[in-house]
């Protein structure tokens, strides 16, 4: 009696929650990538019935093996967002099924939250940063979507070369347009939990170069001074070749009146080159200088990347994006 009751009421909030929360996304279709938990039931409301309980289950795929014994998939995205970077496999007999985007995503607490849940146009939006909801530009159309960025350029409407050590610590500018996330929320992030970087910058031509890197950590103020250091770059022919950070790995952050570079003789690399960053003796890439207006600009001082341009230390850079994306 208890078991029809009960599967009497599993099949109405099956047939409830189909219809208003869920999509039948595809059929004869599953994904490539791994779910984060699988298990075997006797038919699919079952499976229904374990992602509706998980909070972290977004969509699931399941597949009739025998008769009265299915596969069930538990997946941590939304079918939109798989679809963005991924074509379907093939797999005959196979459903899968997808919560539809949210409008307003209030559990959200980072980029890569937004872009599971399906959210993948690039712009602001308001993540959990170490228990403080703050806006900050996400980066959603590329290298899998969910890059937060950290620093953000493209107009010089925000000066970056005439900040102190207390700005770069805490962060200056807004989410909507340029701006530095801050140093001390960075050591407090990477940390904590592992986290790659990526970068991407663009010329005055409209030409984008980019280039990941895994392992990414910013370590403390106060015994690395905010220090630099990431595990090993990406490989592929879809990142530059253009060699980029291989003078500020290890390094530690300097500021005009803060001096943690390898330089001996006088002026230091932040007074040379005016702007905060993890100078050696002092830089490849610099993309905390002041801002041109045009191409051409003083010896190394702009938005730099100096391998970029065929070793030319008088071109500058149009726009650059720091992004960090949690594993």
């Amino acid at each position: 009696m208890f078991r029809t009751v009960f599967l009497g009421i599993l099949c109405i909030y099956w047939c409830e929650c189909s219809k208003q929360i869920w999509n039948h996304a595809a059929i004869g279709k599953a994904y490539a990538w791994q779910p984060f938990y699988e298990v075997s039931l006797m038919d699919e409301r079952q499976c229904f019935g374990q992602c509706v309980y998980n909070e972290k289950c977004l969509s699931f795929e399941v597949y009739q093996t025998v008769p009265r014994k299915v596969e069930c998939r538990l997946f941590d995205f939304v079918y939109e967002y798989y679809t963005k970077f991924k074509e379907l496999d093939t797999k005959v007999g196979s459903k899968i099924y997808s919560k539809p985007l949210e409008k307003v995503c209030t559990t959200c607490k980072s980029c890569l939250d937004y872009s599971k849940k399906g959210h993948l146009k690039n712009g602001v939006y308001e993540v959990d940063l170490l228990g403080t909801r703050r806006g900050v530009y996400c980066f959603m159309e590329g290298e899998g979507g969910g890059w937060m960025a950290f620093q953000r350029r493209y107009d010089g409407s925000v000066s970056f070369e005439d900040k102190e050590w207390a700005e770069y610590k805490d962060g200056f500018g807004d989410g909507s347009g340029e701006y530095w996330l801050g140093l001390e929320t960075l050591h407090q992030l990477t940390s904590t939990q592992s986290y790659d970087l990526y970068a991407r910058a663009m010329d005055f031509s409209g030409v984008w170069e980019s280039k990941r890197f895994a392992g990414f950590t910013i370590g403390s103020e106060l015994m690395e001074k905010y220090k630099f250091d990431f595990q090993s770059i990406y490989s592929g022919t879809q990142y530059s070749n253009h060699s980029l950070f291989e003078r500020a790995k290890g390094m530690k952050f300097s500021t005009p009146t803060r001096d943690n570079d390898l330089y001996t003789p006088i002026p230091t690399c932040a007074i040379r080159f005016p702007g905060g960053w993890w100078f050696s003796d002092c830089h490849y890439d610099f993309m905390n200088g002041a801002y041109s207006q045009q191409e051409s600009c003083d010896r190394a001082t702009g938005i730099h990347w100096y391998r970029r341009f065929g070793e030319n230390h008088n071109k500058c850079l149009k726009e650059t994006l720091l992004m960090i994306r949690e594993n």
